[in-house]
Parts: C-alpha cells; sequence; structure tokens
C-alpha cells in the first residue's frame, strides 16, 4: 500500500520522549538488544511490518542502603573465658548463658534501663521495679513494685539455679550483660573462649548489617523488581520504594561493591530493576506517530486505521509502544493533519 498524502515527520516531537509509560523512568532498555527494525527499513517504503516482542524495561536504578543500627554488648565481668554460647547470626536471649568466666555463668539479662548497681534483698527503687518486671516476663512469681522483698529474692534465686548457679538471690553487675531489648543476635562475637574479658569489654555487637535499601528515580516502583547483578534473584519493590526481601539483602551485601562502600562510604550504590511483568511492544519509527501528549500518540495501522498507542519507551531511533492489539504494520510516516485515533 502507497500512502499518497503529504507527510510530517514528527521526530523532533518525539526527541524529549524518554521512557514515559508504566512508570519506567529515563533510560530503559529493551532486553534482549537487538538491531532497531527501522533501521532495516527499505529507503523510501512507507509501510513496514510490526513484530511483538517482550518489553522487561530494564534499568539500573541508585539505591541508599538501610543499615540497622550497632549495639555492642558490655560486663562488668573479669577473667578468662572458658566456654562461650555465642555465634554469628545466632539469637542471645534474656535469660540464657552468653559465656562462663573462671567458674560463673555470664547471663544476657534485658532490663527496661541501663544497670548501674548491685542489687541485693531489702533494696527498693526503679532498678529493683526493671528487675521484678523482667522476672515476670521470664515467667517468675513476683510483684514488680521497685521493693526487693522476699518474693523479688526467691525469684532472683529460681533465675540463676536455671543458668547453674546455686544459692544466689541477687543481681551482682559482674553476673550478668544487659540487653536493651528482650533479645539480641549477635552479627559479631568478640571475645572467644581462652581470652580474657575485662569490666567495659565489648563482649559481642548486634546490628549493623543491611536492613533494605532505598531506590531512587523510579516511579511506579510497585510494578517493578529488583534484579540481583548476575540475573538470579530478584525483589519486589514496596510502594515507597524499598526493596526489603532478606535473600536479595544478603547477596547483595556479599557483593563487591557494597563492602567497599561500607569501608570507604564512598560512590554509587545501584541494582538493576526490571519491570515484575514484561509487555508485549512493538517498535515503530517516531516518524509514524502523530498527536503525540505525553505517553498518548496515534498511528495509522497497516490497513489505514488511524490507532491509539500507548508510548513505552524511546532509544536508538525506535520507539515502543503497546496497544490492544498490537498493530501489525504502521505507516513509516504520520499524515499531516492525521485523523483522530481515540
Amino acid at each position: 500500500m502507497t500512502m499518497t498524502r503529504r507527510v510530517v515527520a514528527v521526530g523532533v516531537a518525539m526527541t524529549g520522549i524518554v521512557c514515559l509509560a508504566l512508570g519506567v523512568g529515563a533510560g530503559l532498555l529493551l532486553a534482549p538488544a537487538q538491531t532497531p527494525a527501522v533501521v532495516a527499513v527499505a529507503s523510501g517504503e512507507s509501510v513496514m511490518a510490526l513484530t511483538p516482542q517482550p518489553f522487561t524495561g530494564q534499568t539500573s536504578a541508585q539505591v541508599t542502603p538501610i543499615v540497622r543500627e550497632k549495639c555492642e554488648y558490655t560486663s562488668q565481668a573479669s577473667g578468662v573465658v572458658r566456654a562461650s554460647n555465642c555465634a554469628v547470626g545466632q539469637e542471645v536471649a534474656s535469660g540464657s548463658v552468653l559465656m562462663t568466666v573462671n567458674d560463673s555463668p555470664l547471663m544476657a539479662l534485658h532490663l527496661a534501663s541501663p544497670p548501674w548497681r548491685d542489687l541485693a534483698p531489702g533494696m527498693k527503687g526503679a532498678d529493683v521495679k526493671d528487675f521484678q518486671t523482667e522476672l515476670a516476663r521470664l515467667g517468675y512469681s513476683v510483684t514488680a513494685d521497685g521493693d526487693y522483698a522476699r518474693a523479688t529474692a526467691r525469684a532472683a534465686e529460681k533465675l540463676w539455679e536455671s543458668v547453674g548457679v546455686k544459692g544466689q538471690q541477687g543481681l551482682p553487675l559482674a553476673g550478668f550483660v544487659w540487653l536493651p531489648d528482650e533479645a539480641a543476635t549477635a552479627s559479631t562475637c568478640d571475645v572467644g573462649v581462652g581470652a580474657t574479658a575485662s569490666p567495659g569489654m565489648p563482649l559481642f555487637t548486634s546490628g549493623g548489617g543491611l536492613a533494605g535499601l532505598t531506590v531512587a528515580g523510579i516511579e511506579d516502583t510497585a510494578q517493578r523488581v529488583a534484579v540481583s547483578a548476575d540475573g538470579a534473584l530478584t525483589a519486589p519493590i514496596s510502594e515507597d520504594g524499598v526493596v526489603s526481601d532478606a535473600g536479595f539483602l544478603g547477596v547483595f551485601e556479599a557483593a563487591p561493591m557494597y563492602t567497599q562502600w561500607r569501608s570507604s562510604g564512598a560512590g554509587a550504590l545501584t541494582v538493576p530493576t526490571q519491570l515484575a511483568q514484561s509487555v508485549e511492544v512493538v517498535s515503530v519509527p517516531p516518524s509514524s506517530l502523530y498527536a503525540v501528549s505525553g505517553s498518548s500518540a496515534c498511528l495509522v495501522d497497516g490497513t489505514g486505521t488511524p490507532r491509539a498507542v500507548t508510548i513505552v519507551a524511546s532509544q536508538l531511533g525506535q520507539t515502543f509502544v503497546k496497544a490492544d492489539p498490537l498493530p501489525t504494520a504502521v505507516a513509516v510516516s504520520a499524515p499531516k493533519d492525521g485523523p483522530a485515533c481515540g
């Protein structure tokens, strides 16, 4: 079919159109890359056939790490570490034995506020109430009234017996490690068996690991997924632009790019992203489009019928569009004052 009407190229109008639809952002690429079909069109040919192809909209996005707060755990214990239950990645729970220093178990214990003195029967105060509250949470029969009376002494004795200490009714600072929370997951174990512990020395740490990645510069993030550098893993991106999948974060955290960033704090971090569901598109020459407004445009298909299409992306002299149904051919040059295509 040959069009006899005067044509006007709209390439200039298309110059500023870069990836306007589906939230794919600027710079999206078609995967896998192929020689643009429009390049193969013979000079002077007025109609070109179109072949549907999947569009993933893969692009690179800058990310900002969300790093968990690092916390160090210390004690007033002093002596040789003869045994340790600390292991990276394992939970240290309140009421459990962290390690053995000399011949005494060193217990992990959650209190609402940092301890500042040894506690013993007969004492009163807010720190006593904190201890009573934790005893009750651990299942011991005690009232949190701030008075270290007989019931509290008996409950404390039972707590110590549970970790192998007999006859202890008080709470000496040198006997436990304070936990601000009910449990902590060890990210480092800083004092090993055979080492000497001293008051104030960090025994283990928690936190400091990667909790998420905030993705920047991507619209409609909920329609996209993050892709690992080797392409083997994908992870959803939340509506507020955060990747939180633990498996994906673990791979990202082990990558040289992130390791270097952690050590120097310099440089940009990026991840590939792509559409969660690929879109079927056709590649048309920019000159075939008219009435372009944002991501909406018109073209004339191979039967001479004006068709409404949505621009997905533009790259290297080709424009990717979608429609329902997709056109199978297109007039290479748009008509002047082309008819409405709504």
